[in-house]
């Protein structure tokens, strides 16, 4: 039976040498970057979810800030539709120059936030967000169908 699955999502930057720049998970089988995060399991608060997918994905003991945006996106997977609602936090840490993976299938790498368009980052419209700076203290609602 189709879900919509409730996700996590964390947005770091930091001053690169050529301009802000933002981390972003990648699928090394897919070819495709999204913000680093993870399903939320059942009881669990996004923002405690977020702090364990990254301990689980980078080791990183991070600090969650506030709620940035919620995003729901409605998208074709693998020939299946998928419904998912995006809890977007703020992420501190004193961030390394190179987050590294403890899973093998995602990769972590920093891109310049006008770059973002480039990298594949899905979904594309909460790239335009990013991109445009439309992420703030009213924690709006982004609604998305890419079907």
């Amino acid at each position: 039976m189709p879900k919509i699955e409730l996700i996590a999502r964390g947005v770091a930057t930091r001053d690169g040498p050529a301009g802000p720049e933002i981390l972003l998970c990648k699928s090394v089988a897919g070819e495709y970057s999204y913000l680093p995060g993870g399903h939320v399991k059942f009881g669990e608060g996004g923002a405690k979810a977020l702090q364990r997918e990254m301990i689980e994905e980078t080791g990183l003991e991070i600090e969650v800030g506030p709620l940035l945006l919620t995003c729901e996106a409605r998208f074709i997977q693998a020939a299946r539709i998928r419904h998912e609602v995006n809890l977007v936090f703020h992420m501190k840490h004193d961030w390394p120059k190179v987050v590294l993976s403890l899973e093998s299938k995602i990769a972590f790498e920093w891109v310049r936030l006008d770059r973002l368009g480039q990298a594949r980052f899905l979904p594309r419209a909460l790239a335009d967000r990013l991109i445009g700076g439309g992420l703030g203290a009213n924690a709006p609602w982004l609604s998305i169908d890419d079907r």
